[in-house]
């Protein structure tokens, strides 16, 4: 059945499709030397933060101020060194001049020249673990340390699981070895064992002694409105074994999927906690040192429809958790060839012209310069009065795999490992690899302030207005002709010869998806250095003349001209509703005030829920109904819009027993 689409949106952020790295090859000619004025204008309001201005605040709710001072206050970078809050509070009237770091303009550039001259990905965490929430409960295990060697075993639900009301354990410490007393309950749809009365405690050496009534108390993470702990019998592990020895690709998974519930830009915090399962966390490093010899564990056991019929197995300290994939960003950028340069004898263009950090290191032959205001007087005439309030901003949501990742031919559910195609898990091939979509980049569109409650998750700052502008030098060394005429080209971009073109701009800054950070840029000057041996100076300078060149004559990759033309359109997204996907029911309350006034939203991950049949499933179930679509043929940016879906009604337990995700 198909749902009744009312609504789109733009997602504020898409891809450019990564194309196989080229090697920079060497040119015998005469090398540049000079340097390049530039101005560049803001096109709507920009922020780049001075952190030395950090201040805490109180929150607010509903627009009333709380007495909870957690919310982060930023002022617009600026030579100024902050002082104490009091020290300060005497300057409030002062205004300071702002500044763009010259490092913020070469980030900028940068990711712009690597991604239109086929070059690598520079900037990218190949550490950065990929994972993604699941819908599948997992299983029981323990993992044991035998002599050195990591064993998995599960454990059957019924007979070896027993569960602790809190008021038994609360006070015990997470993985004591207990034993315990039980009697048998309804439980859903099972008999299950409940303790009825205190643990006892035991010493490791005990586990094999006290008989069956005894285990690892496994007390996970506080949830919501969560009633129960349990215990994990660990007395007679027989051979129920599933795997004989721990692959080091599988302690890894698994530690990627401890690091990801220790980050708070990941995960969100229950009450003020700095992390989720350290205490687990500590005795799983007591494990891997053999200083334990048992700790409880989940596992999933996921069969792949392959040639070789494997397995894949995912560990995780919770029930319905996140899977860290087998998949390295690193594998995934080897496919196209577009890893990080390691060495000088493969370099890539940006490299060679940006330099490339490492044993092998090369320096750049660019310097850029802060970039200064073109002063009249008033610093105050360029900032807010006030500051504003921004949504929330987390981090890049790699698990989103409908955004991150091509859909599979004929896939319904897919992620980094594996994919559902016809209610079976698959295996990705060589024939049929897990493809990324490229790299990231953010759509222009007007910022609108929301006016969103202030909260520790968010900040406030003082934004620069739109229509500032800078100036700029950037100093170049030993560069060849067409390196000088590709760097024209990119800072030249919105030099319009009639004002019924297209302006052209770049992203700079912080709030790129809120619509903060357009920049336009355009050359002023070009200044050639060259000695002078007539005089005695040894330098002169001398303005070089440079040739104006197409995007195809400056040797940028053809295949990817429309790319280019979109993602420095400015006023691309025009009569389009820009925003992170929505429900019905959301764009509705964001868009759709009769004062026009567009409101801020929370609970981000709704669209995400609906998107994929609004309640949890087996994976081999889920449907994904729509995903991110590539760039490729793209006429117009209407044609990339998502869906609003309309929301679906809850069950009553939420779909998961009444357990909260984690």
């Amino acid at each position: 059945m198909c749902d009744e689409i009312n609504y789109k949106v733009i997602n504020p952020y898409h891809f450019i499709p990564l194309r196989k790295k080229r090697c920079y090859e060497e040119k015998n000619e005469d090398l540049i030397t000079g340097k390049m004025t530039i101005e560049l204008k803001t096109e709507t309001p920009l922020f780049i933060p001075n952190i030395t201005s950090e201040r805490k605040i109180n929150c607010s709710k509903n627009g009333k101020e709380l007495d909870k001072k957690e919310h982060l206050q930023y002022e617009f970078f600026s030579y100024h060194q902050y002082e104490s809050e009091e020290e300060e509070k005497s300057k409030e009237t002062e205004a300071y001049e702002p500044v763009i770091p010259g490092s913020e303009i070469r980030g900028m550039i940068r990711s712009i020249y690597e991604a239109f001259t086929c070059s690598c990905m520079s900037a990218i965490d190949l550490d950065k673990p990929l994972y993604k929430r699941t819908s599948d409960y997992y299983r029981y295990g323990i993992l044991e340390n035998n002599d050195g060697v990591l064993k998995l075993y599960k454990l059957d639900m019924v007979k070896d699981v027993v569960m602790v009301g809190k008021k038994y354990a609360n006070d015990l410490e997470e993985c004591q070895y207990v034993t315990y007393r039980y009697k048998m309950k309804k439980y859903g749809p099972h008999t299950r064992k409940f303790v009825n009365e205190s643990l006892g405690i035991i010493t490791e050496e005990d586990i094999k002694k006290s008989g069956e009534n005894c285990g690892i108390l496994f007390k996970g993470e506080e949830g919501f409105k969560k009633e129960w702990f349990k215990v994990f019998n660990a007395s007679n592990l027989g051979d129920a074994v599933i795997e004989m020895e721990l692959s080091d690709d599988r302690i890894k998974s698994f530690e990627h999927v401890l690091q990801t519930y220790q980050d708070d830009r990941i995960n969100k915090l229950y009450n003020d906690k700095k992390g989720w399962y350290k205490e687990y966390s500590k005795c799983w490093q007591s494990l891997k040192k053999g200083e334990r010899k048992y700790i409880p564990v989940y596992f999933s056991e996921t069969p792949l429809c392959d040639e070789d019929q494997k397995k894949v197995i995912y560990l995780s300290p919770a029930c319905i958790t996140k899977e860290s994939y087998y998949t390295t960003l690193e594998s995934l950028l080897k496919q196209v060839g577009a890893e990080p340069c390691k060495s000088g004898k493969d370099i890539c263009p940006a490299c060679q012209l940006f330099g490339m950090a490492g044993e092998d290191s090369i320096s750049s032959k660019l310097r850029f310069s802060d970039a200064r205001v073109e002063y009249n007087g008033n610093v105050k005439d360029y900032m807010y009065e006030n500051f504003v309030t921004l949504e929330e901003l987390a981090q890049p949501k790699i698990s989103a795999t409908e955004m991150y990742l091509q859909r599979p031919v004929g896939a319904k559910f897919w992620t980094y490992d594996y994919y559902v195609q016809d209610k079976k898990i698959k295996a990705y091939t060589k024939a049929n690899p897990v493809k990324i979509m490229g790299r990231k980049f953010y759509w222009h569109h007007p910022f609108v302030a929301t006016k969103p409650d202030k909260t520790k998750r968010n900040k406030s700052v003082r934004l620069l207005k739109k229509g500032v502008k800078f100036t700029e030098d950037i100093y170049f060394d030993g560069i060849t002709r067409e390196q000088l005429e590709q760097l024209y080209f990119l800072l030249n971009i919105s030099n319009r010869k009639s004002e019924s073109e297209s302006l052209h701009c770049y992203k700079l800054g912080s709030g790129k998806p809120l619509g903060l950070g357009s920049i336009s840029v355009t050359v002023l000057d070009v200044v050639e250095r060259k000695f002078d041996l007539d005089s005695e100076l040894i330098f002169k300078e001398e303005h070089c003349d440079v040739l104006e060149k197409s995007y195809e004559d400056n040797g940028f990759d053809v295949t990817l001209k429309k790319e280019f033309e979109l993602v420095t359109d400015f006023n691309v997204t025009d009569g389009n509703k820009v925003s992170y996907p929505l429900t019905e029911k959301q764009y509705e309350k964001r868009f759709g005030g009769q004062d026009g006034i567009v409101k801020p939203i929370e609970e981000g991950f709704k669209w995400f829920s609906e998107n994929k049949g609004g309640k949890l499933n087996q994976r081999n179930l889920i449907l994904i109904k729509e995903n991110l679509k590539p760039l490729v043929n793209v006429s117009q940016i209407d044609d990339v819009a998502l869906s609003c879906w309309k929301e679906t009604k809850p069950s009553p337990n939420n779909g998961n027993g009444g357990r909260r995700r984690r």
